[in-house]
């Protein structure tokens, strides 16, 4: 009759005896037992370059050190398909722990659901503030920057106009129709620089309806898109800003 191991806990057998902890980088020495890459670097003996097992202290030489260790290909395979059980770092519960793809972070199931709701709540304050953003904006500074020019320079020709008024006043106007043309210029290139923005933008805001329904992957999906235009937008406004300025 055969017999049939069974495992109670998986996790017992994906921990390193020198750390405790799950292993990271296992390798496998020649006397079968594994420990963490890690582990293994601060107990080699570098001088003698040579490596004792922690467990049955078998001595083995390591020319190149614990790097030329075969690494331990199915408990590798066993951590891929066997979730993290550790303490959360949000609520201190030992649980099966997920990784958040958008920031790396490990937490429960209860705390990665509210963390994504987190992501979900930023991502629609983020398209709120894309909505507002508005080259109309831009346009209004640019109005009011040319307006002042146009009011400094009649200021000025109304302060030196003597005895020559109307060579004065045709000198004026020429100045004020190029500064006409400079404005126009320069709402157009506004437009030319920031339309190439305006479709994605568009499209993004459109999804700002449908955040409850999309999961945490289309979520930080959609984060990184809004968080892109965003840039490239501020970017576009800041140049022209400082232009004005």
């Amino acid at each position: 009759m055969t017999n049939v191991y069974k495992i109670e806990n998986l996790e017992d057998l994906l921990q390193c005896a020198i750390c405790l902890d799950r292993f990271q980088i296992p390798k496998v020495l020649s006397c079968q037992h594994t420990f963490c890459l890690a582990c293994l670097q601060r107990t080699y003996n570098i001088q003698h370059r040579t490596l004792s097992c922690p467990t049955c202290r078998k001595v083995m030489n390591l020319i190149q050190g614990p790097d030329e260790l075969p690494s331990n290909l199915l408990l590798i395979s066993l951590m891929d398909v066997q979730p993290v059980k550790a303490k959360c770092p949000c609520c201190q519960k030992v649980e099966k722990l997920t990784i958040c793809e958008h920031c790396n972070c490990t937490k429960c199931t209860d705390c990665n659901e509210k963390h994504i709701n987190e992501i979900r709540q930023s991502t629609k304050t983020k398209l709120d503030e894309l909505q507002n953003t508005s080259q109309n904006d831009l346009k209004v500074s640019i109005h009011d920057a040319f307006k002042n020019i146009r009011n400094e320079i009649c200021s000025q020709f109304q302060s030196i106009r003597q005895q020559h008024d109307s060579i004065l006043l045709m000198k004026q106007m020429d100045i004020l129709k190029q500064l006409d043309a400079h404005e126009q210029n320069l709402l157009t290139q506004v437009e030319t620089d920031l339309q190439p923005l305006e479709q994605p933008k568009l499209e993004l805001i459109g999804k700002n309806y449908h955040l409850e329904s999309k999961n945490e992957p289309e979520l930080i999906n959609l984060l990184t898109k809004v968080s892109d235009i965003q840039s490239r937008l501020a970017d576009k406004l800041a140049a022209h800003q400082k232009y004005l300025n």
